[in-house]
């Protein structure tokens, strides 16, 4: 996926990521890029359901564990991103590892939902890792709703296992 510039309005209603990986097998984002415009990116969560997807990245619930972020790179623009129920805003989804995030430019807001990470990895029973990532340019906000990082590793919901966020990878 590459953006260029314009205004997109990206919404997953029922679990997969705003952009990048679906519902399912295999949720991960894959190669993202944006170099500019207005990306407004949200994941929800089907009626009922406690988890999601990621705003931008990894979709979920990852069924094979396989929904990382992806590799996702923003060079600029005005970026908004908003995760799903223990997702990230930019990055894994449910329980999941942010994947390889790259950003040099740009204003971005990314909110994780409940204990995902604002920028990195889902939350859930586990807690995703960060991943690895840059950050270079641009003005970056970054939080978690719940006990996630703003930018780092998911929380964890289950309170059979420590409630902090993942290792940050």
């Amino acid at each position: 996926i590459i953006i260029y510039g314009g205004d997109i309005i990206a919404k997953s209603p029922r679990n997969g990521a705003g952009i990048g990986g679906g519902y399912g097998y295999n949720t991960t984002g894959g190669n993202i890029t944006i170099y500019g415009g207005t990306v407004n990116a949200t994941s929800g969560s089907a009626e009922g359901a406690n988890y999601s997807g990621a705003g931008i990245g990894g979709g979920g619930p990852a069924i094979d564990n396989i929904g990382s972020g992806g590799v996702i790179t923003i060079h600029g623009g005005n970026i908004t991103a908003q995760g799903g129920s223990r997702s990230a805003g930019i990055g894994g989804g449910l329980d999941c590892e942010g994947g390889t995030i790259t950003i040099s430019g740009g204003v971005i807001n990314a909110t994780g939902g409940d204990c995902g990470a604002g920028i990195g990895g889902g939350g859930g029973d586990f807690g995703g890792t960060g991943g690895t990532i840059t950050i270079s340019g641009g003005t970056v906000t970054a939080k978690s709703t719940g006990n996630g990082a703003g930018i780092g590793g998911g929380g964890v919901v289950s309170e059979e296992y420590a409630t902090t966020g993942g290792d940050g990878g």
